[in-house]
């Protein structure tokens, strides 16, 4: 089994007694739960369909419009494939989810547990990737005659169960107040050392935000942001608090240190608010004139307004346009009002890679050393 795939499987359906999973033949004294076939990719598998073949097909034609057209024409085509009944002998690897004879799937199985809490029987279609520091399986059911019910993330960790938390509070939260879409929690809670966020699904003909150099505007809280200096404020009080508690990485420690004396001693005046914590093209789609968005896990209050703005040109520029760590920074100074607000920005985001590394996910490669070093020269316009 190929080894991204053995990481997933290890996560979502963790070996015991109960529960084995193979890609060969049903061993003795166990039987079928679950059947996979595995779509390849360039470099390796890209995606678990379950072999039930209206379910397999509405996985991967669903929400085409949020696809580049390649990716949507294959998916069309796989689709049918797997309708008629042709891909499924195309497809060879498989991977099954085997129960021990008498055992209860619902108690040792995550998608026979869903299927029992939300009423319907349930099959799943799950992306294969390599794991990275946010990395939480994430499961889309699907009923038997495809159509989506809902989404599911699995927090295994420290780091992701507590993302799944602070995605739940905060879609409860902005379902009272937002001026954007958020998807309805349907369900959330622990289950045999998973952390589980269960949204509803997207309206069907949501389709993409195309023009990734700008981004929509973050209005969602208009009417509950606060101003003040910044030194006075109860989110400058925890990136503090924060900083002085790195003890495990005092070099680290010392640069942020030296970035946020700078930063306080200008003490700009700024808006406070809620931000999103992960504004980017591929967490916002639109329905007509509304505009969806999920993926909250990072949101938060108090803090600064605009970070949201700097993030998105910041990912693009790193995650979509692969351009260095040193231009992506240069892309979120050209995005802001202010150079306080970039370094702001900037410490932020080297706090959330220090919590992720703490939490035991390790340091983000993408992101660290190198931001450091960035950082490392801040203070420009800050009292420099």
């Amino acid at each position: 089994m190929n080894s991204q795939l053995a990481d997933l499987a290890g996560l979502v359906w963790p070996t015991s007694g109960a529960v084995v999973v193979t890609a060969g033949p049903v061993p003795p004294g166990y039987r079928a739960a679950e059947r996979y076939a595995v779509v390849p990719g360039r470099s390796g598998p890209t995606f678990l369909v379950p072999l039930a073949p209206r379910a397999a097909a509405g996985s991967l034609t669903r929400y085409g419009a949020l696809r580049p057209t390649s990716v949507r024409l294959a998916r069309t085509v796989l689709g049918a494939g797997f309708r008629i009944g042709l891909a499924q002998s195309l497809l060879r690897d498989r991977l099954t989810v085997c129960i021990a004879e008498g055992a209860d799937p619902a108690e040792h199985l995550v998608v026979s547990h869903l299927s029992q809490v939300l009423g319907r029987p349930l099959h799943a279609a799950i992306g294969v990737r390599a794991p990275d520091p946010n990395y939480k399986p994430t499961l889309q059911l699907f009923a038997s005659d495809g159509s989506p019910v809902a989404y599911a993330k699995l927090g295994w960790n420290r780091a992701t169960r507590r993302m799944g938390v602070r995605e739940a509070q905060a879609l409860q939260a902005m379902r009272e107040v937002s001026r954007v879409r958020v998807p309805r929690l349907l369900h959330e809670g622990e289950w045999r050392g998973l952390r589980l966020t269960v949204t509803a699904p997207l309206p069907p003909a949501v389709r993409a935000h195309r023009d990734h150099g700008t981004p929509p505007p973050v209005a969602f809280d208009r009417d509950l942001r606060s101003v003040s200096a910044l030194s006075a404020t109860p989110y400058w009080a925890g990136v503090r608090r924060e900083i002085a508690g790195m003890d495990d990485e005092p070099a680290f420690a010392a640069v942020l240190a030296d970035l946020a004396g700078r930063l306080e001693n200008a003490d700009p005046v700024l808006e406070f608010g809620r931000w999103h914590g992960d504004w980017v093209p591929w967490n916002i789609a639109w329905n007509g004139p509304e505009l969806h968005v999920w993926d909250w896990e990072h949101s938060a209050l108090g803090v600064p307004y605009g970070f949201d703005r700097l993030h998105w040109h910041f990912q693009v520029a790193l995650v979509l346009h692969r351009r260095p760590l040193r231009e992506a920074c240069q892309a979120v100074f050209r995005a802001a009002p202010e150079p306080a607000l970039a370094w702001l920005y900037l410490l932020e985001m080297a706090l959330r890679t220090y919590r992720l590394k703490r939490e035991g996910t390790g340091w983000n490669p993408a992101i660290h050393p190198g931001l450091a070093e960035v950082l490392s020269e801040g203070g420009v316009g800050v009292g420099a």
